[in-house]
């Protein structure tokens, strides 16, 4: 309970100044912004790789069965495999 009880009290306008919303409020804004541009990257490089013929996804080395973890990796990075 004082758990929750502290996350409120953190949140609530009353406890913290302005600044500290607004600066908040920023780094809220500039995540959203960055998800939408991979999210962006990530379905430009996608629709390019699948308009793509297999004999030209070969000659650079692909193969279609991977162009959604080409795509995801162009975007967010390299993922570890399990």
């Amino acid at each position: 309970m004082a758990t929750l009880f502290t996350y409120f009290c953190d949140t609530m306008s009353i406890n913290k100044p302005d600044s500290v919303h607004r600066e908040k409020e920023t780094d809220m804004f500039d995540a959203l912004v960055e998800m939408f541009r991979r999210y962006s990257v990530y379905r430009s490089t996608y629709n390019e790789l699948s308009r793509m013929t297999n004999e030209e996804l070969r000659d650079i080395g692909l193969d279609r069965s991977i162009i959604e973890e080409v795509a995801r990796d162009s975007a967010y990075g390299r993922r570890l495999s399990h």
